[in-house]
């Protein structure tokens, strides 16, 4: 064979193998998108709470705990500290009556969630005897004192300026003056509602855990953190 006849049949070869490639690619990319249509159809689009994503909680038990593990859930947020001796542990035991008043079908796919406004001394201990002391069996969770503030900024609907940060509180401060508002999140991580919660309404709360249990899965566009109440459709 000539040096002229080789030539033509190692282009062919080389071009043969880079179809190869690339019908490999796209072959590859289809199996991805194919897997990710199928994941997202199994999930649903349940997730947790993005203004909770990303945050290093540590819960009562003294464990890790990622927004992941609310994924699926409904979600009813509210912020306590330990020392707190009027306020926080009455709605504390307000919210276990709540709980146990729910149908067990649905407590089951309803997450109850406190995080600690004082991390610097609520450490597993002091949460674990907060929740023991007031019936409490849900998640009791801290974060640093940084993403605390910086998670109340976000449910509060205003960031703080990097202009004007927030002071840090001085070392043994006790939270003052601090909010008691409960927050609702559907199964897909929506805020749904923001509710003043001293003291807690009942028989609302009941219906309206009901109502975003049912309507999770409805295509709503997301919501972005709310700045003032909002009604959970009908």
């Amino acid at each position: 064979m000539t040096a002229s006849a080789a030539v033509p049949s190692s282009l062919a070869k080389s071009s043969r193998w880079r179809w190869l490639v690339l019908a490999g690619g796209l072959l590859l990319v289809g199996w991805c998108v194919v897997g990710q249509r199928a994941l997202a159809r199994e999930s649903g689009g349940l997730a947790p709470p993005a203004v909770l994503s990303g945050v290093g909680f540590h819960d009562q038990r003294g464990a890790d705990f990622g927004a992941e593990r609310l994924a699926g859930s409904s979600i009813l947020l509210n912020f306590v500290f330990t020392r707190c001796a009027s306020v926080c542990p009455t709605q504390t035991r307000e919210l276990v009556k709540l709980r146990q008043a729910l149908p067990a079908e649905l407590r089951a796919r309803v997450a109850f969630v406190s995080i600690s406004l004082d991390p610097s001394y609520d450490g597993p201990t002091e949460l674990r005897h907060f929740a023991q002391q007031n019936g409490a069996e849900w998640s009791f969770l801290a974060a640093s004192p940084g993403a605390t503030r910086e998670l109340l900024a976000k449910l509060r609907g205003a960031a703080s300026s990097p202009l004007l940060p927030e002071p840090e509180p001085a070392p043994g401060a006790v939270p003052s003056g601090h909010g008691t508002a409960l927050y609702l999140f559907d199964r897909q991580g929506r805020l749904m509602q923001r509710y003043i919660g001293a003291p807690i309404d009942q028989r609302r709360l009941l219906t309206d855990l009901a109502r975003v249990d049912r309507v999770s899965q409805a295509p709503l566009a997301s919501l972005a953190v709310a700045t003032q109440d909002r009604e959970v459709p009908p």
